[in-house]
């Protein structure tokens, strides 16, 4: 009876730690920036990640661009980037037409007024 006790004992512990294992593998696959921490890493604003995540909500888009929500919905939503996912009402962009846009801004050159230059640029062209 004490050995199929501890068989028992024994079984529940290889299987608590394949568990484990495949949890902490499992989370650094859904959060690869956190490493093994539990909260994926969040997009502050004026501080650029080290790794971004594929889809981007609008307020990582807004952040990432520095400006404000006017001229996100004005002049960069639905024509400098499309959302490429929805879930319920909220649209994800890809990361990739993000940098894409970042490539045609000049370094110098920050905030509406460049954004705007950009759409009647596409609007000519």
């Amino acid at each position: 009876m004490k050995e199929m006790l501890q068989q028992i004992i024994d079984q529940q512990s290889q299987t608590n730690s394949l568990l484990s294992q495949q949890n902490e593998m499992l989370m650094g696959r859904l959060y690869p920036a956190a490493g093994n921490a539990t909260e994926p890493q969040r997009i502050l604003p004026n501080q650029k990640p080290d790794v971004l995540p594929r889809h981007l909500t609008v307020s990582e888009v807004i952040d990432y661009f520095d400006v404000s929500q006017a001229t996100f919905y004005r002049n960069i939503k639905n024509v400098l980037i499309h959302p490429v996912n929805k879930v319920g009402n909220r649209p994800y962009y890809l990361f990739s037409d993000v940098e894409e846009v970042m490539k045609h801004i000049p370094a110098h050159e920050k905030g509406a007024w460049t954004f705007k230059k950009l759409k009647n640029r596409l609007k000519d062209g």
